[in-house]
């Protein structure tokens, strides 16, 4: 997908929306993290608010309705902007949210189904999809499928107060494909 100059201007204000957004919550997700690390708790309640603040879409692509150009470094600086925020604010958070921040560009450059990537993308932006690395969340519990270990994920859909719920599933490298 070939971007024009409009484009392109569109996606850096986006991402610089995103970027104002995420600094606007640090103070809360600052907060969140102390509680989430005194309890030995999940980041879920900070990925929540990451997911409502738009940031999934730093890492899919301008034609599936994200802020990522495309391209191997396209939007980079600023995805590692955001990054720097997320972890300034809650450690925890950032690192668990760095899965969100790579895996996705290697999902949607990946020989999958287009109707794949756009579910994957709609679910992303959408539904504050997570994903999960087992090294960065191995308290995650897990169930195993053949070569693929998804987590008890539950729906991946706004609930009835309108917020989002984190949906997640852990992703192998070398192996690329969603199910």
């Amino acid at each position: 997908m070939k971007i024009t100059s409009w484009e392109q201007e569109d996606l850096i204000k986006g991402r610089a929306e995103v970027l104002a957004r995420v600094r606007g919550l640090r103070a809360e997700m600052s907060r969140n993290g102390v509680r989430i690390d005194a309890g030995g708790t999940d980041v879920a309640e900070n990925m929540r608010l990451l997911g409502e603040a738009g940031v999934n879409r730093l890492s899919v692509p301008a034609e599936y309705g994200g802020l990522w150009g495309g391209g191997r470094w396209s939007g980079w600086r600023d995805t590692t902007e955001v990054l720097v925020e997320i972890s300034a604010a809650d450690g925890s958070t950032g690192m668990c949210w760095t899965n969100n921040g790579l895996h996705p560009r290697r999902l949607f450059t990946a020989d999958l189904p287009r109707e794949t990537k756009e579910q994957l993308a709609a679910e992303l932006i959408g539904d504050g999809r997570r994903l999960v690395s087992s090294n960065s969340e191995p308290r995650t519990i897990m169930k195993s499928s053949g070569n693929k270990r998804l987590t008890n994920s539950g729906p991946s859909s706004k609930n009835d107060s309108g917020s989002f719920k984190t949906r997640r599933i852990v992703v192998r490298p070398g192996n690329w494909s969603v199910t």
